[in-house]
């Protein structure tokens, strides 16, 4: 696969990701919004992983935006 399709495949994966643990940590029936330190913690590992998802594919269309583009003769 090429650079760039990688790159937005993380990042709209990422986003899945953040928006499904916003939804699980928003489930909680708990007092607090952010239930952290609880012992179901799947939304806060989705939040982590969307994250590096994220960072992943910004820095992945950043590299490819840098590349010098060839030229067809």
């Amino acid at each position: 696969m090429k650079g760039s399709l990688k790159s937005i495949l993380a990042l709209i994966a990422g986003i899945i990701l953040i928006s499904l643990s916003m939804m699980d940590m928003l489930k909680e029936e708990d007092e607090s919004i952010i239930n952290i330190g609880g012992s179901d913690n799947t939304g806060f590992f989705y939040l982590v992983i969307g994250l590096v998802l994220l960072i992943a594919g910004i820095m992945g269309l950043s590299k490819e935006a840098k590349k010098p583009k060839r030229r067809k003769y």
